[in-house]
């Protein structure tokens, strides 16, 4: 199946595959419209116009990407009622997204490439952002059908130093396999480093249809 869906791809020497999970397994503006739709709902008293807050918010997260950290900034600079609410503003949408509970569905592809890959490779995930709120996703999508929590990594558990492309998270797991032997998906240049850095292969994919 790997080499038949990412032709980009050949080795016979694979053992394990791993993922990345937002914007690999799953299309994470799925996630983004519903947190962003609760934190407007929750600071609805502090906006001028609700619904324009919210699809700026979800056009400049498109444009930028989750990397980027000034959204909630820079969306009450253009819709909030006074410059004095506004750090009561940023810190209620953070609580609000960091402890978000979403609700979110894998896709038939995704499941179905997972279910014909899990009887052949050992399935890891590594996973940078919020260790509790990647569980919630985790969870949410019911991945773990496919992953057993020990090859699940959440780089949060280690502080930003466990972020990608920083091995420190990943380390004891290639005491069992060595990396050479391992193919990572992705969706980001980050990811790509990360699996360079480790020595692993990679294929960039975006919901689980790779990239050319």
């Amino acid at each position: 199946m790997l080499n038949t869906l990412f032709p980009n791809f050949v080795s016979s020497d694979i053992k394990c595959v791993g993922f990345d999970l937002d914007g690999t397994l799953y299309d994470e503006f799925d996630f983004i419209n519903q947190v962003y739709l609760k934190i407007v709902k929750e600071n609805t008293n502090l906006l001028s116009d609700d619904l324009s807050a919210l699809r700026w918010m979800e056009e400049r997260w498109l444009e930028k990407g989750s990397s980027y950290n000034l959204i909630f900034d820079e969306v009450y600079d253009r819709f909030g009622t006074e410059e004095r609410h506004k750090m009561f503003f940023i810190k209620s949408s953070l609580e609000i997204y960091r402890n978000f509970k979403p609700e979110l569905k894998l896709s038939r592809r995704a499941s179905i490439i997972l279910e014909a890959l899990k009887d052949q490779y050992k399935l890891f995930l590594v996973t940078d952002g919020n260790s509790a709120l990647q569980r919630s996703k985790f969870d949410a999508l019911g991945l773990g059908s496919w992953f057993l929590k020990k090859d699940c990594i959440f780089t949060g558990d280690y502080g930003k130093n466990g972020f990608k492309p920083s091995l420190k998270a990943v380390g004891p797991f290639f005491l069992e396999f060595s990396p050479s032997s391992c193919l990572f998906f992705g969706d980001r240049d980050i990811d790509q480093e990360f699996s360079e850095c480790a020595g692993m292969n990679f294929v960039r994919v975006f919901n689980m249809i790779a990239v050319k």
